[in-house]
């Protein structure tokens, strides 16, 4: 899985998460998390609260990625029953 990958399905629920949760709770380094953060952020994937310390995913961001998973799902039932 890429590591923006890992931040995204961390994020995926909606919710504030703050950096030290984000580190906590991925693969990746506190230095990685920051700056896969900065470049979510600054091109509007994800929205931070006004300090900067926590973050979640824009609402159009959580819409394409349910998105695509319900697509992925649609695919893997129809290739499951041919």
């Amino acid at each position: 899985m890429w590591q923006i990958d890992e931040i995204l399905q961390l994020l995926k629920d909606g919710k504030w998460h703050n950096l030290r949760e984000i580190t906590r709770k991925t693969p990746l380094n506190a230095l990685t998390v920051q700056l896969m953060i900065n470049f979510l952020t600054s091109n509007g994937f994800i929205e931070s609260d006004e300090n900067g310390w926590k973050v979640k995913l824009h609402p159009t961001t959580l819409t394409f990625l349910n998105d695509i998973q319900s697509i992925e799902e649609e695919d893997m039932r129809a290739f499951s029953v041919r």
